[in-house]
């Protein structure tokens, strides 16, 4: 019969331990991902994989947004005849955040960048 080096218990106990160790990076590259409105899912997927380069990866990738047409061409039943919808809530209510010479149009219900002009 097998033995094991440690008990269940203090097995149970290392695996509580070292699951916030863990689920600090997969949370963290998730929480970036929807900043910079790329796949929460995928990045989450990513930071376990790749735990050390992960975090850096995602902040230093360039985040190319659409402009209005590449996004209307992407999501075709945003535009209504009331005006653009978000893709991600289905709001009306979009604001405009101006970040120098660039305007990013952001979702006001859910916060999403979906565009700039």
């Amino acid at each position: 019969m097998l033995q094991f080096l440690l008990s269940p218990f203090e097995l149970l106990i290392g695996v509580f331990t070292a699951f916030p160790l863990i689920a600090v990076c997969p949370v963290l590259c998730c929480l970036i991902a929807k900043r910079k409105a790329r796949n929460p899912l995928a990045w989450a997927v990513i930071g376990l994989v790749f735990q050390l380069i992960a975090v850096p990866v995602i902040l230093v990738l360039r985040n190319r947004m659409d402009q209005l047409d590449e996004y209307l061409k992407k999501y075709p039943h945003c535009k209504t005849p009331h005006g653009i919808t978000c893709a991600h809530c289905g709001s009306r209510r979009i604001r405009i955040w101006i970040d120098g010479a660039q305007h990013r149009h952001l979702c006001n219900h859910c916060g999403v960048h979906l565009y700039n002009s």
